[in-house]
């Protein structure tokens, strides 16, 4: 019986080291950077264009953050999202560069390619006021075109429209500390 218990051990073992075998030979000479992961987002194996942009690094939340805010967050909803269907993909936006992210579940491994695309200028130096805003109001992100537009930072969307939530492609009202003015607000949801 212990004879047989450690074949099937082995045979398990050679066959999930098979499977994972080919996966790494799919995305090896990919163009995009790719990770093979653990469900937590800690590196297993990168193809060559991700060691090229990250050589030290060893978990996902690294290699996003000089790209995204808040990456660690990121990279566990998105880990969950794959985990619980299959595959996720999803559009980031973030500081200094857009990024798509691919991900399928293979086994108890995730594999993430990513497709990283500067932004031609930071919406930090951008003359065009931009604010990100989360689900329930709570103004994440703005500008210095926004700050000193609105003559100050504030914390909720309620502080600057008399609507709770702005309507895209419409001109409404911005409440700011010179007073009332009337502005065109385009709204892109990320």
């Amino acid at each position: 019986m212990w004879l047989e218990a450690v074949f099937r051990r082995r045979r398990g073992r050679t066959s999930s080291d098979a499977s994972l075998h080919l996966v790494e030979q799919t995305y090896l000479q990919d163009l995009l950077p790719a990770f093979l992961c653990s469900n937590d987002g800690e590196i297993v194996r990168k193809n060559h264009r991700a060691f090229e942009k990250s050589a030290a690094v060893t978990r996902l939340a690294e290699f996003f953050q000089p790209h995204l805010t808040n990456s660690a967050s990121a990279v566990l909803r998105i880990a969950r999202e794959t985990h619980l269907h299959g595959s996720f993909q999803e559009k980031l936006s973030g500081i200094s560069a857009d990024v798509e992210v691919y991900v399928q579940q293979h086994s108890n491994y995730q594999l993430w390619r990513c497709n990283i695309t500067k932004n031609s200028t930071a919406p930090e130096q951008s003359e065009v006021v931009m604010l990100t805003v989360g689900k329930k109001g709570t103004v994440l992100f703005m500008n210095q075109a926004a700050r000193a537009l609105i003559g100050e930072r504030v914390k909720s969307l309620d502080r600057l429209f008399f609507t709770n939530v702005p309507l895209s492609g419409q001109v409404q009202s911005l409440k700011t500390n010179s007073g009332i003015i009337k502005v065109n607000v385009d709204v892109q949801r990320l």
